[in-house]
């Protein structure tokens, strides 16, 4: 299993197989905290050798850098079928966010699991919003 694609991004959807991504960003500019980040998206596309019909289950944590959650585990199902015309298998995931509450600034992290191991980690900072030169 290989990880092509992991971001935390404005917006993510997966049509007629694509995954399509849209403002891919490392830093969420706040004003004060905690604060409430309205949307975002969390893409994901995960290579399997195709060889075996296999049920996968992930979970995606997003917490904190002492480890405190932001929001709930989130947990996926996913079952690739066997494909013989093709040597490998793609899955495309996309998950949208609300009200992803942010309670302090600094760094975070988010991480997929797949059988309680991390397989992927992405970083973000939450910073506070540098006022406007006059």
């Amino acid at each position: 299993m290989e990880i092509n694609v992991a971001t935390i991004c404005d917006a993510a959807s997966v049509t007629d197989g694509k995954l399509s991504v849209l403002g891919a960003f490392d830093t969420i500019y706040v004003n004060s905290v905690p604060v409430l980040h309205p949307n975002c998206s969390l893409a994901f596309q995960v290579l399997l050798d195709g060889k075996d019909d296999e049920e996968h289950d992930f979970i995606v944590k997003i917490m904190d850098e002492d480890g405190n959650e932001a929001i709930g585990d989130i947990a996926l199902k996913l079952v690739a079928k066997k494909n013989k015309a093709r040597k490998f298998e793609q899955i495309n995931i996309a998950l949208n966010i609300q009200n992803l509450k942010l309670e302090k600034l600094g760094y975070y992290k988010i991480e997929l699991l797949e059988n309680n191991e991390v397989i992927k980690t992405i970083h973000f900072l939450v910073q506070k919003t540098l006022p406007k030169e006059k």
